[in-house]
C-alpha cells in the first residue's frame, strides 16, 4: 500500500512513487511526483486476487518507467522551491486525509450506515 510513502509524505519530504494501486489513493500532482508506468500481465493465473489500479479494475503489474523516473529525479534534485511546495502540501494532505482522528471518524460514520442498514 505504500506506508512509507506516507511516512515520508507526512514528514514534508517530496516523494517519488508508481501512480498505481494503493497510491493513487494519496498521490497527486500537487504533493508528489507521480512516475508512469506501463502495465504488464500478472503472471498469477489469478490476477484479479492481486494488484488493482484505483476505482477497483484489476490491473495487473505496474512497470514503472525508467525513463520518467530519471525526469523526475533531476527534476526533484534541481528545483528545490518545487520539491519543498510539494513536500509542504503532501504533509497538509496526509493530515487531513490519513490523521488517526480522520480515520476515526470515517470508521465511525461507515459503522453507523451498516448499524442502519442492518436495522431495515
Amino acid at each position: 500500500w505504500g506506508l512509507p510513502v506516507v511516512e515520508a509524505m507526512a514528514m514534508g519530504k517530496a516523494v517519488i512513487a508508481t501512480n498505481f494501486s494503493g497510491p493513487t489513493a494519496y498521490l497527486s500532482d500537487d504533493n508528489a511526483f507521480p512516475l508512469h508506468f506501463s502495465l504488464q500481465e500478472h503472471p498469477s493465473p489469478q490476477p484479479q486476487s492481486y494488484f488493482r489500479r484505483g476505482g477497483g479494475v484489476s490491473g495487473g503489474l505496474a512497470e514503472p518507467s525508467v525513463t520518467h523516473l530519471v525526469q523526475l529525479l533531476q527534476q526533484v534534485w534541481s528545483d528545490e522551491e518545487e520539491r519543498r511546495k510539494r513536500g509542504r502540501r503532501a504533509r497538509k494532505d496526509v493530515v487531513a486525509r490519513l490523521s488517526s482522528q480522520h480515520v476515526g471518524q470515517l470508521l465511525s460514520q461507515r459503522a453507523a450506515k451498516l448499524l442502519a442498514a442492518a436495522k431495515t
